[in-house]
Formats: C-alpha cells, structure tokens, sequence
C-alpha cells in the first residue's frame, strides 16, 4: 500500500468522525448557551472543551490532505504547514481545560467547604480566556519553526522527523515544563 492510499483510506475512515463530532460539540455548546440551568462553570469549561475539539475536527482533514496533495503543491503545503498550527493550538487548550476542570472537580469533591479555592461564574471568563492565551503562547514558537520541505515534501519543525537545532531546543524545552 503506498503512501497516497494509505492517507486517503485515512481519509475517508475520519469523514464519520468528523460529522459526528462536529454535531456533538455543536450540541454541546448549543445547549450550555441556551439553557439558563446549564451555566456552571463545570459546564462553561466542558463548552470550552467543545469548542477545541470543533476546531481539532476542522483542522484535522487539512492535515490529511497536506499528506496527499503537499507533495504536489509546495503554496499548499506552505499554507498548510502554518494553518495545521490551530490544530496544535486546540490541542493544548483541551489539555489545560481538561486539567482545569479536574482541580475543580478535585476541589469541589474533596474540599467542598472550601469554596475559595473553586472557579465562579464571574471568573470563568478569564480562566477562559487564561487558558486560550497560554496555549496560543506555548504555540506560538510552532507557528513560526514548522516550515515546508520542498526536500521531503512535508513540514519540518517541533515534533518531526526532520528537526534542526531551535526545533530541537523548543522540544527539549516543552518536554520539561510539560514534566
């Protein structure tokens, strides 16, 4: 099996999980947004979750088919190479999120006495918006390492086969504020 069919079997395997999860994170922020009763901040942040993942959804075929078509398009494997940087972006997001919404639970759980130690729904705005701004920050050197290949035809940067030394030195660094 070649490179080609093997990426579009990929292909056309993530079309189901697309639909379904671009629907389902749909939904999910539809109703938090809509339903007085759902405004919690456990439920603002599993919104926030949603909305990562839409874009993780989105973004993910453009990083299919930078597999298929970059080799025959260096524009479009350029254009991909950056824009497949939101992905990252998403991903870091769902992480901080998810490890946000487990010291919530965490506090909410073991501590529930001690509610000044737990999000409110004036502040979670900001933790919000904290967590976007961290991650878009921690991304930011990806955005401008990762590169197109015209020698490999692929990106080249953080997290690659190829790396030169400031890609190195960026994993090196994310390797250890992430320990």
């Amino acid at each position: 099996m070649t490179d080609t069919s093997l990426g579009s079997t990929l292909l056309w395997c993530y079309i189901p999980f697309f639909i379904i999860g671009f629907v389902g994170n749909v939904l999910v922020i539809r109703i938090v947004y809509k339903t007085r009763a759902m405004h919690t901040t456990t439920n603002f942040l599993l919104a926030n979750l949603a909305v990562s993942d839409i874009i993780t959804v989105l973004v993910g075929p453009l990083c299919f088919a930078s597999i298929l078509v970059g080799h025959l398009s260096d524009g479009f494997g350029k254009f991909a190479c950056k824009f497949t940087v939101l992905n990252i972006i998403a991903i870091a997001v769902s992480s901080i999120t998810l490890t946000v919404l487990a010291v919530e639970r965490y506090h909410a759980l073991l501590k529930p006495f001690n509610t000044g130690l737990r999000l409110k729904k004036e502040n979670i705005k900001q933790a919000v918006a904290l967590i976007w701004t961290l991650s878009i920050l921690f991304c930011l050197p990806f955005f401008f390492l990762r590169e197109w290949s015209e020698t490999y035809s692929t990106c080249v940067g953080p997290w690659t086969l190829h790396m030169n030394q400031a890609t190195k030195i960026y994993v090196i660094i994310c390797f250890i504020l992430s320990t």
